[in-house]
C-alpha cells in the first residue's frame, strides 16, 4: 500500500473521465486507510488538474467549509462599450477600466442596492434607461467550465492566474480582496478581529459558505496579518509549484496542499458603505498560491478540488462556479492493486503513446 510520499498529480495526458474517477476514489481510499489528518483538520480531498472533464460520478457541491477570509469581487463584462460612456472630451470611459459602473441611483425604493424598475438614477447619457456594465454570475462570473453560455469562460477558468491584492477602495476592482468575517450573517454571529482573522487564515472554519449568503466585511486593517499568514502557508508546502504543462500542481507533500485555499467572489455591483458593510457570495473559488508578489498580495492559480467533506449536492440550488466537486465511493473498497489495473486496462485514447504508465493519483 502506498504512504502519501508517492501521491502525485494527473497528467495532462491522464484527464480522461474514468482516470480521473480512479484517482478521486484511490486518493480517498488511501487517506482512509491512513488515517491521515490534514493540517486544517478538516476531511481528506483531492485537488485535481486543470481539466474540463468531469467523472460521472462527481457532482458540483453548493455549500463549501475552510473558507479563507477573503472575498474578491466576481467578474463582470468590463469590455463592452456602452454608449455615452466611451471617452473623449470630458465623458468617462468605462470600457476596461477595471471598475464595476452603473450610473448613479438617486432613489433605490426596495434598499436593495440595485436598480430596479421604478428607482430613480441620473441619465447621463440622456437615453432614457438605466446603464450599468453588465453582470451575472452565469454569464460573466468566474467558472471552472466550459461554459458557452459565459462569454467570459467559454474554455474555463481552470488554471486561471489572479493576483489577490487588498483593496482598500469602495469600488470593487479584478482580483481585490477584502477581509470577510465568519460565519456569514445568515448562518450566524460572525466574530470580528485579528485573532479570528488569523485563526480563519492558518485553519480551517467548519462554517459552510454558499450561494447568497451574505458576509460582514473586517473593519480592521488585516494588511499585516494576510501577509504572514500567505507566506505561513506557502512555507508549509515549499516545493509544490503549478506545472503549466501538466497544467496541475506538482511536488507537493500533502494530499491537500496547505497552499490551495477557498476564497469567495461577491456580488461586484453593491455598494461598499462606511463603516460595517456586507457582501453577498456569487462564487466559491480555489486558488493555489504560487508566490508572493509583494505585500499581502499573491499570484495563484485558480483550480478544481474533489470535495467529500461538508457540502451538499447543488440541484436546485444556484451553482457556485463548478470549482468544488463530491465524488461518490463505489460499494467494493478500492485498493491501491485494482487502481493499477484499471489504468492499465483502460484503452489508448488515438493518438496517445501505448507506453504511458499509469500516474499515482495524489495532490494538485
Amino acid at each position: 500500500m502506498p504512504d502519501a510520499g508517492d501521491a502525485h498529480d494527473l497528467g495532462a495526458g491522464e484527464g480522461d473521465v474514468p482516470l480521473i474517477s480512479s484517482a478521486v476514489v484511490a486518493v480517498r481510499h488511501i487517506c482512509l486507510r491512513l488515517g491521515l489528518v490534514l493540517a486544517i483538520a478538516g476531511p481528506c480531498f483531492l485537488a485535481m488538474p486543470a481539466l474540463a472533464q468531469v467523472a460521472p460520478n462527481c457532482v458540483e457541491l453548493c455549500d463549501v467549509v475552510c473558507i479563507k477570509p477573503f472575498s474578491i469581487p466576481d467578474r463582470w463584462d468590463d469590455a463592452t462599450a456602452i454608449t455615452g460612456y466611451t471617452g473623449g472630451g470630458k465623458k468617462p470611459n468605462w470600457q476596461n477600466n477595471n471598475n464595476c459602473d452603473s450610473e448613479t441611483l438617486t432613489s433605490d425604493v426596495n434598499g436593495n442596492g440595485l436598480y430596479d424598475p421604478g428607482d430613480g438614477y441620473v441619465d447621463s447619457n440622456g437615453n432614457a434607461m438605466f446603464d450599468a456594465e453588465a453582470y451575472d454570475p452565469s454569464v460573466t462570473g468566474y467558472s471552472a467550465g466550459p461554459d458557452a453560455g459565459n462569454g467570459n469562460a467559454s474554455a474555463g477558468d481552470l488554471g486561471l492566474e489572479l493576483t489577490l491584492k487588498a483593496n482598500n477602495s469602495s469600488k470593487p476592482a479584478p482580483a481585490r480582496y477584502y477581509a470577510i468575517d465568519l460565519p456569514p450573517v445568515n448562518r450566524g454571529t460572525a466574530i470580528p478581529g485579528g485573532d479570528a482573522f488569523r485563526q480563519n487564515l492558518a485553519t480551517c472554519n467548519p462554517s459552510a459558505v454558499g450561494f447568497g449568503d451574505v458576509l460582514q466585511m473586517e473593519t480592521g486593517n488585516m494588511v499585516g496579518p494576510a501577509n504572514q499568514g500567505m507566506r505561513d502557508l506557502i512555507a508549509q508546502d515549499p516545493n509544490a509549484y503549478w506545472d503549466s504543462i501538466t497544467r496541475a500542481i506538482q511536488g507537493s507533500a500533502f494530499p491537500l496542499s496547505p497552499r490551495i485555499f477557498f476564497l469567495t467572489a461577491h456580488d461586484p455591483r453593491l455598494p461598499i458603505a462606511s463603516g460595517t458593510s456586507t457582501l453577498t457570495v456569487r462564487r466559491v473559488l480555489a486558488i493555489f498560491m504560487e508566490q508572493m508578489a509583494g505585500n499581502a498580495e499573491v499570484r495563484g492559480r485558480l483550480l478544481r478540488v474533489s470535495y467529500p467533506g461538508l457540502g451538499s449536492p447543488c440541484g436546485g440550488q444556484p451553482a457556485i462556479g463548478g470549482f468544488f466537486l463530491a465524488c461518490a465511493t463505489p460499494a467494493t473498497p478500492t485498493t491501491w492493486g485494482r487502481v493499477k489495473g484499471i489504468y492499465r486496462a483502460a484503452p489508448t485514447r488515438p493518438g496517445a503513446s501505448s507506453k504511458c504508465r499509469p500516474t499515482r493519483p495524489g495532490t494538485g
